[in-house]
């Protein structure tokens, strides 16, 4: 039974902390995110001017009116909207 923790059970727990520790590294990147966006929108009542790229490094200028809503990439170019 000791050999089995040992060599299978830590094994599998330090796996699982490695996970762990990237989910929650997300989730505060997402909360950082969340909390610029709302400081943003709170300070820049009227939006602000921006280039984005249109493909290909082609850059149009844009102005953002509102920043309540944004797209964000969750990966493998799977966007979803988050709002503040």
């Amino acid at each position: 039974i000791e050999e089995f923790i040992n060599e299978v059970l830590k094994e599998d727990l330090k796996r699982l902390e490695v996970c762990l520790n990237r989910f929650n590294e997300e989730i505060m990147e997402y909360v950082q995110l969340k909390n610029t966006l709302k400081r943003l929108n709170d300070n820049m009542k009227d939006g602000y001017k921006t280039q984005v790229n249109i493909g290909s490094n082609i850059f149009m200028q844009a102005h953002v009116k509102e920043m309540n809503k944004i797209l964000v990439n969750v990966g493998k170019d799977i966007y979803m909207e988050m709002s503040t």
